[in-house]
């Protein structure tokens, strides 16, 4: 646990020494670290930005050299060196302000959860994706960069996050291997930040519903998230994203005007990066139109804007390319290219339908899901939400449809109380009930709908909590006890069943002061397959997980498949035109799927 603790500190300040770097490239001068005169919720605001600028511009610098170099342990020292001079020098120089945010980190709540986190931490990886595919992505990202036709070997291999690209970059030294340990870590730590940020705006300048949101955010985060916070998901982290760039917007319309370019940046830059990390997240990309609208930007910076999303994005649709022949994949809509690693059309067009198809229905009942809506979302209910689903979710977590349901009932509020709300924060709304609807049709999968329905759901309960206030119902102290009851309430959900006692004491200082336990070795047989060699995981289907296994290690071997070259470095390829899906389909609940 002492361990986790200073390898966290590490990365925070590797982030620092990264944001400091991108906002000097992008000429925001209001991030300047001065706390003489400045209020506490402003000063970690700041902090909270250039943390998010951090974990973008890491995330940048992988997915441009992955394509050309190994991300491996030199890789790892050269650049985190350089952040962490950058960072170290900002310490020193603006040292009064590091004491100022380390103070609110002291106080019990914070301590309690910031505690919790690295208790957490040391704890297994039990999140299925990360154990299929995740941690084999980062394996790969770590000892080739990029290997053409990868998504042959196995098709989810070829998604391309973002997230993985920046967890491969710290996925060395302590962490080795146990990157896990640090994503969904950070990603509560992102909540806690800007949670904290608005506490001290409110303590300060009275409630206000843009920093109740703030609050509930994080106090949400336990009921929807709890089996993400040791884990490589990518929907945790987008879930951030979309709160982020919320709640980041809702503030663009309260701010002044020397603060408008670094809360647009910060909107415009996470939507961005959420796409990259996710692809379903793709409707966050229609509150670019707005800012440009409400902002009314000059041609010059309109320029930079678009400048920054093709450097973003290039890289990763160069790595779409390579690793599976589309440029967007699994959508085999633009199918321009033909190399000889591609997936073929019908594998990618399985991925998709599998992901679809498993969003409304995990245990692949039937050949394919009603075509009637109601007895589609009727399957969807049954599925997810009671024992007579799949045999995995015998006991399943409702908690994701009872904010749904507070969601959709939010939302008939919100047309009967039409008037008393300012158009730009309806707006802002109507974005957000977009992007979850968009989900809900598509592929209304739990994991996928938390993303969104976690920044709705934080918007509703502000303001039923504005409105107790308002009406004198509820005074501000009353609110002060009653956000620190909930989150006693969510600390100890976040801590329900988890053997407490016992663990607690396997990972105390004293008995856990220099290992961290690794994740599991896969149990796997090896197969000659047209020649080559590969290894195949042997397990039950709903426990198929190739963890940080050797290198080329799958879950189900495509039988036309062969190397490109004499070695994996060459890339994989289906020599047989008629070839067997690749995807979901063909291997019944392969993976939770990201995409």
């Amino acid at each position: 646990m002492l361990i986790l603790f200073f390898q966290f500190i590490f990365v925070i300040f590797i982030l620092l020494g990264a944001g400091v770097i991108i906002n000097k490239l992008l000429f925001s001068r209001d991030f300047k670290l001065n706390p003489e005169g400045t209020p506490g919720h402003v000063l970690i605001s700041r902090f909270t930005d250039l943390l998010v600028l951090g974990i973008i511009f890491v995330s940048f610098i992988v997915s441009v050299l992955s394509i050309y170099y190994p991300i491996n342990g030199y890789f790892f020292i050269g650049f985190s060196s350089v952040f962490l001079i950058i960072g170290g020098l900002n310490l020193i120089l603006n040292l009064k302000y590091f004491l100022h945010i380390f103070k609110h980190f002291i106080s019990l709540p914070v301590a309690m959860l910031f505690g919790s986190l690295m208790f957490f931490g040391c704890g297994f990886c039990n999140f299925y994706d990360s154990g299929a595919y995740h941690m084999q992505t980062i394996k790969w990202i770590k000892e080739y960069g990029i290997v053409p036709g990868l998504a042959n070997l196995y098709g989810n291999l070829g998604f391309n996050s973002s997230w993985h690209l920046f967890l491969a970059f710290f996925d060395h030294g302590i962490l080795d291997e146990m990157s896990f340990r640090l994503g969904g870590v950070l990603v509560v730590f992102l909540y806690l930040v800007i949670a904290l940020e608005g506490y001290l705006h409110i303590r300060l300048n009275g409630v206000n519903k843009t920093q109740l949101i703030k609050i509930f955010g994080l106090l949400i985060v336990p009921y929807l998230f709890k089996s993400h916070i040791v884990s490589q998901s990518t929907d945790f982290c987008v879930s951030f994203m979309i709160f982020l760039s919320s709640v980041r917007l809702l503030e663009l319309f309260d701010s002044q005007a020397t603060i408008h370019y670094r809360y647009t940046l910060i909107v415009i830059l996470s939507v961005f990066y959420a796409v990259n990390v996710k692809l379903s997240s793709i409707p966050l990309y229609l509150f670019i139109p707005f800012i440009l609208i409400i902002m009314r930007f000059s041609k010059i910076l309109l320029a930079k804007y678009i400048v920054i999303f093709f450097l973003m994005n290039i890289p990763i649709y160069t790595r779409f390319y390579i690793t599976t022949g589309y440029i967007l994949y699994p959508q085999s809509y633009i199918d321009i290219f033909n190399p000889d690693w591609k997936v073929p059309r019908q594998d990618c067009e399985d991925m998709y339908k599998g992901i679809r198809h498993f969003a409304f229905e995990p245990s692949f009942r039937n050949v394919k899901v009603e075509e009637n809506i109601f007895a589609r979302y009727q399957i969807w209910h049954q599925e997810w939400f009671t024992p007579n689903g799949p045999e995995w979710n015998k006991n399943p977590d409702k908690n994701v449809l009872y904010f749904t349901i507070l969601v959709f009932v939010y939302g008939i509020v919100i047309l009967l109380r039409f008037s008393k709300y300012r158009k730009e924060e309806l707006i802002c709304y109507m974005l957000l009930y977009v992007g979850a609807l968009f989900v809900f049709i598509m592929a209304p999968e739990i994991r996928f709908l938390s993303s969104w329905i976690l920044s709705l759901a934080a918007v509703a309960i502000a303001d039923v909590m504005l409105i107790a206030l308002r009406s004198g119902c509820l005074g501000q102290k009353k609110l002060f006890i009653a956000l620190f009851l909930l989150f006693i309430h969510g600390f100890v959900y976040l801590h329900k069943n988890a053997g407490l006692v016992s663990v607690i004491k396997n990972r105390t200082i004293i008995t856990k002061l220099t290992s961290i336990e690794k994740s599991p070795m896969p149990r796997y047989v090896e197969k000659k397959v047209n020649g080559n060699t590969f290894y195949q995981v042997v397990a039950e289907k709903y426990d198929a997980r190739a963890y940080y296994g050797p290198l080329p290690i799958t879950i189900k071997i495509h039988p036309s498949i062969k190397y490109r070259g004499f070695s994996i470095k060459d890339g994989f390829k289906i020599i047989s035109e008629d070839s067997t899906s690749n995807g979901r389909t063909s291997h019944g609940v392969q993976t939770l799927s990201d995409k």
